[in-house]
């Protein structure tokens, strides 16, 4: 009864105003007999009046407890279809994001190759291993060298907005000895610079 309060409240209005009816009836059959089968009467039908009232509740609450398990699915059914739009957002959101990042990095990647082609970039190479002695500044190797420069190359032209190869030949800190140094290929690959940059390339790939 405690869990459908309304129902039990719609039927108590029937069944109070039957008691009150009763209340004064009875009374009366004592007083006047001719009441006596007037109150008769009024007890079978209240008796049937009961059970078919009792029998009402059952149908209304089913009825009630029918629309509580629709209403719960429904709810539950809403709330996956909008947990599953929220993933299908985020993911979508990654997946942009995640393009972006790799056509940026694909941008500074032809860009990086044009720079490294130029006559400059050759020279400046040169100078370096020249000035570290043609050794890996961190193991002393002499094989396979290459020329790193110790503030990254990425934010060099980012920070500079180098987007052509004119701007890049005109920026200094690019072409910086003191910024260069030799490493061989096992070392250079050990740069967290070098690590990102295999991770953007796999990527990609």
């Amino acid at each position: 009864m405690k869990n459908y309060p309304h129902i039990d409240e719609e039927m108590s209005k029937h069944d109070n105003l039957y008691k009150f009816i009763a209340i004064f009836l009875l009374p009366a059959s004592l007083l006047f007999p001719p009441f006596f089968l007037f109150w008769m009467f009024y007890i079978l039908w209240y008796f049937g009046y009961y059970i078919r009232t009792n029998n009402d509740r059952k149908y209304k609450v089913e009825q009630e407890k029918q629309k509580r398990i629709w209403e719960a699915e429904d709810a539950d059914h809403f709330n996956a279809l909008l947990e599953e739009n929220i993933k299908y957002k985020r993911q979508e959101m990654l997946e942009k994001n995640q393009k972006i990042k790799l056509e940026e990095y694909q941008k500074y990647s032809d860009l990086r190759k044009q720079i490294e082609l130029m006559p400059i970039s050759d020279r400046w190479k040169q100078d370096v291993k020249e000035k570290c002695g043609n050794m890996c500044q961190m193991c002393g190797s002499n094989k396979n060298l290459q020329v790193h420069h110790r503030d990254s190359f990425y934010l060099i032209l980012k920070q500079n907005g180098i987007t052509s190869i004119e701007k890049a030949f005109e920026c200094k800190q690019l072409w910086d000895l003191d910024n260069g140094e030799v490493l061989c290929e096992e070392c250079h690959d050990k740069m967290e610079s070098s690590k990102k940059r295999q991770s953007l390339i796999s990527k990609i790939i």
